[in-house]
Parts: C-alpha cells; structure tokens; sequence
C-alpha cells in the first residue's frame, strides 16, 4: 500500500485516517505512511485530529516516527556519483526504552536486493545484525534516491549516513 506523502494533500481528514490506519493494521505496520498521515494533520493545523489519530495508533501499540521529516532531510542531502549493483538501506529499530525515543535507525549496505537482504535481517540468520529483534520495516525515503551504486560508494555513503544521523541526534546502529 505505498502511497506518495503528496497524495495527502488531497484527500479530506477521514480518507488520511483510513489511509494512515490500514498502515498501521497491515503486516508488518507500514511505518513511513501512517507517519505520513499524522504529520500532514500537523501540517494542516489540526493539533486535536493528529492527536486523536495518534491515540488509535497508540491502541495498536504503535506511534508515529516524529523525527521522520528531520531524517528525510539529511537524506536528501546524499547523491549518487556512480551507477552500480550495491546499495544503501535504512531500517526502522523499534523498542528502545532509554533515552526517551521509542525509535532507531540501523543502516547497511548489501550487493543484494534491498528486501532480501531486510529478510536475513528480521530472520536472524547469520548474517543478522544483533539488533535484529528491533528491526520493524525498510524506511525507503530515506535510501531509495541513492541506489544502485557501485560497491566503494556503497560503503563510503553508509558511513557517511551513519554519521550524517548520529550527529544529528539519532541512535543509529551498522557498521
């Protein structure tokens, strides 16, 4: 069900409603568009409805991703320079208690398709990051504009992701 945020701006406050809790009812939740859906309530001034809305999320025993905006903006920042078979991702961590943000970011590069790489990851396979029981849901705003690219780009851009959010705040985990 993936829906481009400016999609929103044309729908009236029950259609984002119904939109942003079919996300937050699919399996696995879709995390970027029931986000989406409260922060364009925030946009339009209506503080009651997003609250509302986040209630009902809250009911589902999920919350909407308040940093995201700030996130897609650091993003955007990176570029490709060179075409290739690797690629960057970002995946949404979920359950930390500390610190007061329910939410993190784990960041990875891969020769692999982007799903299937996710699918080791969730799976705790071997070649699963040990934070694998947090990880809820590819973020693709965050990394689609960036990929493909070459293997040497792949690894300089995740660094540079890792540290582009970590200095802006965020727990990050990856290499």
């Amino acid at each position: 069900m993936e829906t481009d945020p400016g999609t929103l701006l044309y729908l009236e406050s029950p259609e984002i409603e119904a939109l942003g809790l079919a996300a937050a009812r699919s399996t696995p939740p879709e995390y970027e568009l029931l986000t989406d859906a409260w922060l364009e309530f925030k946009r339009r001034g209506r503080e009651a409805k997003a609250g509302a809305y986040e209630r009902k999320l809250a009911e589902l025993g999920l919350a909407p991703i308040s940093w995201l905006p700030k996130a897609r903006e650091i993003a955007k920042q990176f570029r490709r320079k060179r075409r290739g078979n690797h690629h960057v991702y970002v995946i949404l961590l979920d359950g930390y208690l500390a610190g007061g943000e329910r939410y993190g970011l784990y960041i990875g590069e891969t020769s692999k398709a982007v799903s299937v790489r996710f699918e080791e990851h969730v799976s705790g396979g071997r070649l699963a990051a040990q934070c694998h029981r947090k990880m809820r849901n590819l973020l693709p705003s965050l990394f689609e504009h960036i990929n493909p690219l070459d293997k040497m780009e792949a690894k300089h851009l995740e660094a540079r992701l890792i540290a582009a959010f970590r200095e802006a705040g965020f727990r990050v985990e990856g290499s």
